[in-house]
């Protein structure tokens, strides 16, 4: 069963479009242990297959939903400002805490904030650039060099199964359009941590 899913994946993978999956997560423990968690994909413990399946993509992620605070309008003059809180879909490229992940491209990791399936494509391509509160945006919309895109490195390497770090939450900063301009440093709290219906495994395989 292992080898046709495996079959089916790389003939998938090998037709000249992007593709893009999905699976809900699940806590594993390596030999250590160490929890963290993996695309839900055969037995309560195994993860073998799924770390394989993690293995043929450019690169993937995880993504949960995350509470922010952001500013709510101008205050007036002797006012305090203000807040209100928002929902944000974070996908994590990169391994922080029970989270794995991996960027061939370099050009998502260490997350993203809300991109959509257009501005994925995009940004592998390298028309957008991910700002530095994880926006995707255009890099002439006021982008300094730290933000430019780097050039994507083509290895083949199976996925990493050491321990993971202690976990710790990464910030991500709002925006006034979050489509464009990067904004002031906002209050963030996690929204139900690794709560499964907020956790989803996303993968992404890019065409040459």
């Amino acid at each position: 069963m292992h080898t046709l899913v495996e079959n089916m994946v790389r003939g998938l993978n090998d037709l000249p479009v992007n593709m893009f999956w999905t699976a809900t997560a699940k806590k594993v423990e390596d030999a250590e242990a160490n929890e963290f968690l993996v695309p839900e994909m055969q037995g309560k413990k195994e993860y073998g297959i799924s770390m394989k399946m993690a293995s043929l993509m450019t690169s993937y992620g995880f993504m949960r939903t995350e509470l922010h605070e952001i500013p709510d309008g101008t205050p007036a003059e002797g006012e305090e400002q203000r807040f209100k809180t928002v929902k944000r879909r974070v996908i994590y490229w990169e391994d922080t805490g029970t989270i794995r992940g991996k960027d061939r491209t370099t050009r998502l990791c260490p997350y993203t904030v809300n991109a959509t399936l257009q501005q994925i494509r995009r940004a592998t391509k390298g028309d957008l650039v991910r700002a530095n509160n994880g926006m995707l945006v255009k890099p002439t919309a006021g982008m300094d060099k730290s933000t430019a895109p780097v050039k994507a490195t083509p290895a083949k390497k199976a996925a990493e199964q050491a321990s993971p770090k202690d976990e710790k939450p990464v910030e991500s900063k709002p925006g006034k359009d979050e489509s464009e301009v990067p904004n002031p440093e906002p209050k963030m709290t996690v929204a139900d941590k690794d709560k499964a219906p907020d956790a989803i495994g996303v993968a992404v395989e890019v065409t040459a």
